[in-house]
């Protein structure tokens, strides 16, 4: 299994603001420090005051079990970002202690972090894995979205994802140095967010890769819509939803 030490290592971008060029660190040094530095902790406080309108609950699931590397740091990359607007909050649970909320949330495993809001009440968006790397974008995109009245999504995307009328999950495999995850992942927790019927589940491939399901992958993103419809690399918006909506077709 490839080594995972670059999840804290690597660079994250801000893919939302790509004109900017936004280049957030998280810190190697992490023992004493900060995950996200203080320069971007005030860029990322700026974004929240112009685009946060609802409030925004992170829940995280971890686990004491000592083959989970990265529970203790989902929890403090949550914690940052919690800090950094008061309508972002935090709820912590135990996957052994708190089985009611395990079964209520339907996690499989851990470190989770699910994204909720007043529009989103339940697991529909799901991150499992620390998402660092390139993929902090997305979560930090998430978060923006789940906080608006209505997702930033173009109108033809928009037609096609409000006509879907029944349970659709999609699946995003992902790995924290892949530039074009964060574009996959972004757009399936967009439509989660905008139509109930969709679940979104994020996967970061490198801390679970001894599961059978993952075990194959050689490239990323790859997407799976309802187990069946299989779609690697990048895509358009439209594109996306096309496939999201031919796996409601085929069922």
């Amino acid at each position: 299994m490839p080594q995972i030490d670059a999840i804290i290592k690597c660079c994250v971008i801000n893919f939302i603001y790509p004109a900017m060029y936004e280049v957030f660190m998280i810190n190697e040094n992490t023992e004493h420090s900060a995950l996200i530095r203080e320069e971007d902790k005030r860029f990322l406080a700026n974004q929240f005051r112009k685009k946060l309108s609802k409030t925004v609950t992170l829940i995280v699931f971890t686990s004491s079990d000592k083959k989970c590397m990265y529970c203790d740091k989902a929890v403090e990359i949550i914690e940052e970002v919690s800090s950094l607007s008061d309508k972002i909050k935090t709820v912590k649970y135990s996957f052994e202690n708190d089985r009611e909320m395990v079964e209520k949330y339907n996690v499989k495993k851990y470190p989770a972090i699910i994204v909720t809001s007043e529009r989103i009440r339940d697991s529909r968006v799901v991150f499992y894995g620390l998402p660092s790397g390139y993929e902090f974008g997305s979560l930090v995109e998430s978060i923006e979205s789940a906080s608006m009245d209505e997702p930033e999504i173009a109108d033809k995307t928009k037609e096609i994802i409000s006509g879907i009328n029944m349970p659709v999950k999609i699946t995003v495999y992902i790995t924290p140095t892949c530039q074009y995850c964060p574009r996959a992942s972004t757009i399936a927790n967009k439509f989660a967010i905008l139509n109930q019927n969709i679940s979104s589940e994020i996967t970061e491939i490198l801390e679970f890769g001894d599961e059978d399901e993952i075990k194959d992958i050689e490239k990323v993103p790859y997407i799976k819509v309802n187990d069946r419809i299989i779609v690697i690399g990048t895509h358009t918006e439209e594109q996306f939803a096309e496939f999201v909506m031919g796996a409601t077709k085929e069922q």
